[in-house]
């Protein structure tokens, strides 16, 4: 099972289990279909804290989450959809984190959404470079996946040094 609950603010996060890839059937399809599940939930999110969100930082962040969104890139290359056990449980936790995040308000709620992008950011990082990067054959899924993984990871800094930003704050 892959593990990708929210984080709650001031909880350490830590590493996803992600199932064995050499277990999973993945053709570029499929690939293709989590890339775009694991942008899908992170636009779910961000459009939710341009929403809610109480701090001008976590908006901005949002805003910038919303502008980068790398999976649509991958989705224009029209592979079809092709489920798979990750991009459910992906999607799952999307759905969850969406749940817990439209219980919270002001300084909880944005809290609450760093720590939520924090881990699936680390989650979608984890699943990009040990399932998905390895396993795509056609070379421009994986010129794709590969500008997909460094927006995200620069996305994960940015979260961090908002994290760190607001837990620096009364």
């Amino acid at each position: 099972m892959l593990s990708v609950g929210c984080a709650r603010a001031g909880t350490p996060l830590s590493s996803p289990v992600v199932p064995a890839a050499a277990d999973l059937p993945f053709d570029d399809a499929a690939i293709a279909s989590v890339a775009e599940t694991i942008s899908d939930g992170q636009d779910a999110r961000a459009r939710l804290a341009m929403d809610r969100g109480s701090d001008a930082g976590v908006r901005s962040f949002a805003a910038n989450l919303e502008a980068d969104l790398p999976g649509g890139r991958i989705a224009m290359m029209q592979l079809g959809p092709r489920g798979s056990v990750i991009g459910d449980e992906l999607a799952n936790a999307t759905d969850s984190a969406v749940r817990d995040l439209l219980r919270r308000r002001g300084g909880d709620f944005d809290r609450a959404f760093v720590a939520a992008e924090q881990t699936s950011l680390v989650t979608a990082l984890h699943v990009l470079d040990g399932t998905l990067r390895p396993k795509a054959v056609a070379a421009e899924l994986g010129r794709r996946l590969s500008h997909m993984r460094s927006v995200m990871a620069e996305e994960l800094s940015r979260a961090n040094a908002l994290a760190g930003a607001m837990s620096a704050t009364p």
